[in-house]
């Protein structure tokens, strides 16, 4: 579901913040189509990582792929690659 999400082109990509608004990042995206979350919750990176269940070193790359500029297709490629 997330991978497909980033993939899909639906949502428009930020940096350093779970959304703001005009975009998500990689994390944002899990929250919002895994999670569940509304856009007005999915603000507070804490609430967000507590309900994160994935392998952590996939968690840390993606969002460090995210903030360093990395396509959200670069980030699916990864993960889908982690879980192969």
């Amino acid at each position: 579901t997330w991978v497909t999400a980033l993939e899909s082109g639906e949502y428009a990509q930020c940096t350093k913040a779970l959304h703001n608004g005009d975009g998500y990042c990689c994390l944002g995206v899990y929250a919002k189509v895994v999670l569940g979350h509304s856009d007005e919750h999915i603000t507070v990176y804490e609430e967000i990582r507590s309900e994160v269940n994935m392998d952590i070193s996939v968690y840390r790359k993606g969002i460090s792929m995210n903030d360093n500029g990395k396509s959200f297709l670069d980030i699916a490629k990864m993960i889908r690659e982690a879980y192969t």
